[in-house]
């Protein structure tokens, strides 16, 4: 089997894996309730049950069972108060309470949520506004049937024995209900029921569902043994989804330059941009392949899909459309989610920002010149970098952290308020560069990191121990007028007794 049929036969097996969160209807009406519950940031959820909420109160972190067992405590509680939940009947266990709960409970206690839930541009508007096609109708549909369950006009059965483990499910791993919450973190004015907050955790949510419902997702997760929808759930659980969306919605408040504007826009593009992070549509690109065969040489076309490649020309999907991609995939680098790898020729080594997490370098080809080489590496060396960041939720941790955090607003603005309050109490803190561009003030500190991969016997050892030297030269002498003859002069004073006329020509760049 040569590679092109081995390509052929991949794809054909990822066509087989057939999405699983999906909407579907039978002579009996919706029948995909779970995948909407997914989708609902439920209020009630979000403000009752909250992981780091839990991990403050028991002064530690927990395990995944730990914070299971005090998820369960509380949601003992919140069944009990559940409209209908004391008319239990015999028979058969109905398991439509799993999301007729949610919606009783909310509409109830919650009028923002009834509102939204209910009106045109809310719930109902959510697929409108991406490209679900046939989609869109059956979606409406469990919509209208979770609004008859909040009206009591759905006649339920028995209570399921498993009500409350999918609730606490649904409260520590559901993408909406946990978006709904990091974003309350960076807009605490908005209320959990709020249209701003609601609308923008169910575009967050609608995000998550297209990235588990791609093959190669798929085939990591299902394993048959329990619903799709239940294994995705225990897996953003057991993952700690709450404490990637609170760091990343922390950090896309910044980059996208909303730390000044009103909570309603912030939530709006910061749902906005989650959703395409997580939704990329995949591109057709095409190859040539090269057969040695025959007499001659023989180039063959071969079309592959791919999610997160790019060239530089336009790219097309099936329908033969432009896809303007370049910005969203080095958004998607720029969060918690793939791609994890970013491979670049020379053209990404200046203007771009791939701070927000990544920490490695790894130069590919050494670069000409010292510029070069800082330039590269200024990429990822940047405010509240990737290896800032860890180091600060080190030296903090969790005790610093609830010592000063109410449980309302954003923790990570106190990590970083609590990490400058230590360094001014210490003395160390010389300028507004600690703790937002540097700081290691713990044991075994992050740092960026270079990996230069040098070929054994080949003359880029003598060229990268040549380029560190000019590197170190170039960064005393930048920002001095006429760089370049300083530079040349310093370099052939390379003995140890300019170690001491070095130092004296530092340049404190500090602001």
């Amino acid at each position: 089997m040569d590679r092109t049929e081995r390509i052929y036969k991949i794809q054909q097996l990822l066509k087989a894996r057939k999405p699983l969160l999906v909407f579907r209807r039978s002579e009996g009406g919706p029948e995909t309730m779970s995948t909407l519950l997914m989708l609902y940031p439920s209020p009630s959820l979000s403000r009752l049950i909250d992981p780091l909420q839990l991990a403050a109160e028991a002064g530690r972190p927990l395990s995944a069972h730990e914070q299971h067992r005090a998820a369960m405590a509380k949601a003992e509680t919140l069944i009990s108060r559940l409209p209908g939940i004391r008319r239990k009947r015999e028979g058969r266990e109905d398991q439509a309470w799993h999301w007729a709960a949610r919606a009783r409970r909310d509409s109830r206690r919650y009028e923002g949520a009834a509102k939204w839930t209910r009106g045109r541009s809310g719930y109902g508007a959510l697929m409108d506004r991406g490209e679900s096609g046939a989609e869109n109708s059956t979606f409406a549909e469990h919509v209208d049937l979770f609004c008859q369950a909040a009206d009591d006009t759905v006649e339920l059965g028995a209570v399921p024995e498993d009500l409350q483990e999918v609730l606490v499910d649904l409260a520590l791993g559901s993408p909406a209900v946990c978006a709904s919450r990091a974003l309350r973190r960076v807009a605490p004015d908005l209320t959990p029921d709020s249209t701003a907050i609601m609308d923008a955790a169910a575009q967050i949510a609608e995000g998550f569902r297209s990235l588990f419902n791609s093959p190669d997702v798929r085939s990591m997760l299902d394993s048959g043994d329990v619903p799709y929808w239940r294994q995705v759930l225990r897996y953003c659980a057991h993952c700690d989804l709450q404490a990637a969306l609170d760091e990343y919605i922390h950090t896309l408040k910044e980059s996208l330059g909303l730390v000044d504007a009103a909570s309603e826009r912030v939530v709006k593009e910061i749902g906005k941009t989650i959703r395409e992070v997580l939704s990329i549509r995949t591109s057709n690109l095409e190859m040539d392949e090269i057969l040695l065969d025959g007499p001659r040489p023989v180039i063959r076309k071969v079309k592959i899909r791919c999610r997160y490649a790019l060239r530089f020309a336009d790219l097309k999907d099936e329908s033969d459309s432009v896809l303007h991609r370049a910005g969203v995939v080095r958004d998607a680098f720029n969060s918690p989610f793939r791609p994890f790898i970013l491979a670049s020729t020379s053209i990404g080594q200046e203007g771009l920002d791939f701070h927000g997490y990544c920490h490695r370098v790894w130069h590919w080809n050494l670069p000409q010149n010292p510029v070069d080489l800082e330039q590269r590496e200024g990429r990822v060396n940047r405010y509240k970098g990737h290896a800032v960041r860890k180091n600060v939720a080190r030296a903090v941790g969790l005790t610093g952290l609830a010592e000063h955090w109410s449980g309302k607003g954003d923790p990570w603005a106190s990590l970083f308020g609590t990490a400058k309050r230590r360094l001014s109490e210490a003395g160390s803190l010389t300028s507004d560069i600690k703790p937002y561009w540097i700081f290691e003030e713990v044991e075994d500190p992050c740092r960026v990191e270079r990996l230069v991969p040098l070929p054994p016997f080949s003359s880029e050892h003598a060229r990268f121990k040549a380029l560190k030297r000019s590197l170190a030269v170039y960064r005393l002498a930048f920002g001095q007028p006429r760089q370049e003859d300083l530079i040349s002069f310093l370099a052939e004073q390379g003995d140890g007794n300019a170690v001491a006329a070095l130092q004296e020509l530092q340049l404190n760049l500090a602001p």
